[in-house]
């Protein structure tokens, strides 16, 4: 994602507006790339997305509707104008967080082109009963190929693959009432009646799902995704929580590295995000080990030594072993984690000098 939509969108989060105002005249490709920034984050937090554009540029609505646009306005317009067009943008964003149309029985449209206001009813609903909440905002990413080779609609059919895919396995992974809806452009959104491990574990297979090719025409095509991930917290309406998935969701598609964020309390160690890390870390070689010598104090000889583990994180830096096991019990890996050190130690202590070859080790 380049740094002019990141920077879109935070902006625009940063604001708390209900509705964004695109101005597409005269640039039409700046405007379009500005619009797929803010479609999807517009359509989860409620708010309403305003396209201007020139007359000569009218054939070019169906992809700004595509990219998330919900309202538009064609050049040359009064002030007057203008000002009735934001008035409808804004009645748009109360509606859409009330009592939504179902695009659903709109001939044509997808099962899961839902409003965000179903997606708010949902999370109402659970909250009220008092049910843990998770939501997990995903932002595909490498549809501009798919485009560029075969068009908007292998595009559309593409992400409806996608979203019934995530479906398919999120039930499969933890088999609790859920909702899958597409919000514009290429996010969609997963919330979930779960919390914690069960949360990791749909991020998990949902992960390793998107990742595996998807069938377009008569190739294959692989699409990059970023998570934003929030969980209910004491406190949270159903505006705050997707909020925060928004907020995480951003964070992840700025990062260089991590393709997940979990939007936690101040304080709170992201356990959640680094159980779905410690799956590559292990294949790519991030888990190390540190010694201690143990010394006798009377005679001051090494009487043995500690292996410590370490994860070299590639985002987060150096983390200890409590936070390793911590996210390797989350991710149940324990158990592989284990094995992966004792190799690591007996194949260091191996290649230890002869004069340290009687003392004891142990890993922790």
């Amino acid at each position: 994602m380049s740094s002019d939509a990141v920077a879109i969108e935070s902006r625009f989060l940063a604001s708390g507006a209900a509705v964004a105002l695109i101005d597409a005249r005269g640039a039409l490709d700046e405007g379009l790339a500005a619009t797929l920034a803010l479609g999807g984050l517009c359509a989860t937090n409620g708010a309403a997305l305003l396209v201007l554009v020139s007359r000569s540029d009218v054939g070019a609505i169906g992809e700004f509707f595509d990219a998330g646009a919900t309202q538009f306005l064609v050049s040359p317009a009064s002030g007057s104008e203008l000002v009735q067009a934001l008035r409808f943008a804004g009645r748009h964003a109360v509606r859409t967080a009330g009592n939504a149309i179902d695009r659903r029985r709109i001939p044509g449209a997808s099962l899961y082109d839902r409003e965000t206001g179903d997606v708010r009813r949902w999370i109402i609903g659970r909250i009220a009963g008092d049910c843990p909440v998770a939501v997990v905002l995903v932002s595909l990413s490498r549809l501009d190929i798919v485009n560029a080779a075969h068009g908007r609609p292998a595009v559309d059919a593409l992400i409806e693959t996608a979203v019934r895919r995530t479906e398919t396995i999120a039930h499969a992974a933890i088999g609790v009432d859920l909702m899958v809806a597409r919000l514009g452009g290429s996010e969609f959104a997963l919330v979930l009646e779960a919390s914690g491990a069960a949360v990791t574990a749909a991020i998990t297979a949902l992960d390793a799902a998107l990742a595996r090719p998807f069938r377009v025409a008569d190739t294959r095509a692989v699409l990059g995704c970023r998570f934003g991930v929030a969980q209910r917290q004491p406190g949270d309406d159903a505006a705050a929580l997707l909020r925060r998935a928004s907020e995480a969701l951003a964070e992840a598609k700025a990062s260089d590295g991590s393709v997940l964020h979990v939007a936690l309390p101040d304080g709170v160690a992201p356990i959640d995000a680094l159980a779905i890390d410690l799956h590559h870390a292990i294949e790519r070689d991030e888990i190390d080990l540190r010694w201690q010598p143990q010394v006798e104090i009377a005679g001051g000889r090494i009487a043995g030594v500690e292996a410590l583990a370490r994860w070299n994180h590639r985002t987060l830096g150096p983390l200890g072993a409590d936070t390793l096991f911590d996210a390797a019990d989350r991710a149940d890996l324990g158990i592989a984690l284990f094995d992966h050190i004792q190799r690591l130690v007996l194949a260091r202590a191996v290649a230890w000098p002869e004069a340290l070859g009687r003392c004891a080790c142990r890993s922790t």
